[in-house]
């Protein structure tokens, strides 16, 4: 897919423990309430950090 400096890619694991693929976004929403966000501060990135992050991949 090409996909560069972010995206969110949505999985679900089914009832018979299977990993079932539903979608890539590439735009995922970008505010403090925001899955993407929310899944970077959870490892330590805050929102600041992880803005300055995505302009350094993208220059």
């Amino acid at each position: 897919l090409d996909c560069q400096v972010y995206s969110r890619v949505d999985v679900f694991v089914g009832n018979d423990g299977k990993i079932y693929f539903n979608e890539v976004n590439t735009t995922p929403g970008f505010t403090i309430t925001s899955a993407f966000p929310m899944m970077m501060e959870s490892i330590g990135i805050g929102i600041k950090d992880l803005i300055s992050i995505l302009i350094e991949l993208a220059l």
